[in-house]
This record gives structure tokens, sequence and C-alpha cells, in this order.
């Protein structure tokens, strides 16, 4: 039987901030990602708490005023996070995470065809019995990139695929992925 781990460094969609020319700038969007995502799961938005997600938004131009920059995008299902008076700053309009619901989310871009087609190549050369994947986008593309990419470059399609969801924060996935044939 034959065991292999790949990292396919996402599908079809990859967060724009990891496309950057180093892993520093990347990092520093991930990690004010996370940062704003911490804050606002706080039941009570102190002054603290609000200044530090003012000074986050501000290190990315258009986040507090239009709700999206290149790598960061707020959504707002219920309630606003921000207020944004006439010839102000932008502030915090809640008080506590129950008084909207929303969330911060990184932007994503479409990954290169020709990456997708070279990851399918070397998945069907490896040719396992059992194929792990770390970094799939989700299971539907998983489904995808296995029963349509994969056999497009001469491999053979897998007969199953799990995905066991990530828990980081930052918005990084780190996903087993494929079960046996």
């Amino acid at each position: 039987m034959r065991l292999a781990t790949f990292n396919v460094e996402n599908m079809f969609e990859r967060p724009a901030a990891m496309n950057l020319p180093t892993w520093e700038q990347g990092e520093a969007v991930l990690q004010d990602f996370s940062n704003l995502n911490t804050l606002i799961a706080q039941p009570a938005y102190t002054p603290q708490i609000k200044t530090d997600i003012l000074t986050i938004l501000g290190r990315h131009p258009g986040l507090a005023t239009q709700g999206v920059t290149e790598f960061i995008r707020l959504r707002e299902v219920r309630g606003r996070l921000l207020r944004l008076p006439a010839g102000q700053p932008p502030e915090v309009a809640v008080n506590g995470r129950g008084e909207w619901v929303g969330w911060f989310e990184l932007v994503k871009n479409q990954v290169n065809a020709v990456a997708i087609m070279n990851t399918a190549r070397i998945v069907s050369i490896v040719d396992a019995d059992i194929l792990c994947v770390i970094e799939a986008d989700d299971r539907t593309a998983l489904k995808r990139f296995n029963e349509t990419v994969v056999p497009q470059v001469g491999g053979t399609a897998y007969d199953h695929a799990m995905l066991i969801d990530g828990n980081d924060d930052r918005g990084r996935r780190d996903r087993p992925g494929r079960s046996p044939r």
C-alpha cells in the first residue's frame, strides 16, 4: 500500500495575501486578519479593543470606509461594526459581539491554471493508494479536482474524497484530503 501526503497550496483559489512577493508581507496581512477576528469575537468591546480594531483597519486603506481591500473584506450580516461620521474618522459603532453579526475574511485570487494542472500531474505520478492533501480549498474543489482535473492529465480519480475542515483562524487551510480508492 502506498500512502502519500501533498500540499496542494490551494487548488483553485488562494488568499491574495499569500501571493505577495515575500512571506513577510503576506504574514503581516494574515496576522492583522487573525487579530481582527480575535478582537471582534470578544463579548464586550472595551475602549482598548475598539482602538486596536481601528489601528489595524488603518493599516489597510479602504477596509473601514469601503469594507474591502486587496486582501481583507468585512462581511456584515446584521448591524454594523463601524460608523462613518461625516468629516470624522471611522468609529466602532457597537459595544460587543452580541450587537452585530459579521466577520472578516481573506480576499481570494484564482490560482494559475498551469499550477493546477501541474499539481494534478504530481498527484498522478505519485499514484498513491491513499493521498492526504493539505490546503484544499473546500470539499467541492477537492471533488472537482479529483474527478475532473486529475483524469485530464492521465491520472486515475480516487473513488472517495473526504475533507476535514481546519481550525486555523488566520485564513490558512491545513486539511487532510483524500481517502482510499
